[in-house]
């Protein structure tokens, strides 16, 4: 996977999101920038909010980071989520009746 100029890592391209069969918790980005006093620095397009996990290896480095713009952190309807609990209901199988 390669996304624009950055380095090549394994796994998918998610490109606009992805689908998965989970159901996270947590609580808007923006609402707890919004309570941090984040309002001014909403309008400067240029800056980004980045994340960062030491949690696992990933690769060959010792921690793996991205970025979103703060731009769509702060749209009311931009669905970022700052997730801290995620519930995986039973898997299906072929004998559950659909």
């Amino acid at each position: 996977m390669q996304d624009k100029k950055d380095k090549e890592v394994e796994g998918l391209l998610w490109g606009e999101g992805t689908i998965c069969n989970v159901r996270w918790g947590g609580v808007p980005l923006r609402d707890l920038l919004l309570r941090a006093g984040v309002r001014a620095l909403a309008q400067s397009a240029d800056l980004r909010v980045c994340f960062a996990s030491h949690v696992t290896v990933c690769q060959e480095d010792e921690w793996f980071g991205a970025s979103i713009p703060l731009e769509k952190v702060m749209d009311k309807d931009g669905g970022v989520l700052l997730a801290y609990m995620v519930e995986i209901p039973q898997p299906i199988t072929p004998k559950l009746d659909l």
